[in-house]
């Protein structure tokens, strides 16, 4: 699995790629992110937002499917619970 600060600066390169329209670097980090060893249970929410909050369509339609893939044990988390209803209803609805 990915670690966290491996993931920590994926997300932080995705901001600024979003910022100032680095595509290519934003692509990448997008791919990156995507991977199955790095979307979990525990950070899918996170990685949603981010994904909504850098127009990353390609990461927020992977978060998507694993949301909706581990619906059960996702919306269980304190993560979900704080998720815009936005968001949320984006996923699932």
């Amino acid at each position: 699995d990915a670690s966290g600060e491996a993931v920590a600066t994926a997300l932080g390169l995705l901001r600024l790629a979003d910022a100032f329209a680095m595509d290519e670097l934003q692509q990448r980090c997008e791919c990156y992110l995507s991977a199955p060893n790095v979307i979990n249970v525990n950070n899918a929410c996170e990685l949603l937002q981010h994904a909504v909050g850098t127009n990353a369509s390609q990461l927020r339609s992977c978060c998507a499917f694993y949301i909706q893939s581990m619906r059960d044990m996702v919306t269980a988390t304190a993560e979900w619970a704080s998720l815009s209803d936005d968001i949320k209803s984006s996923v699932l609805p």
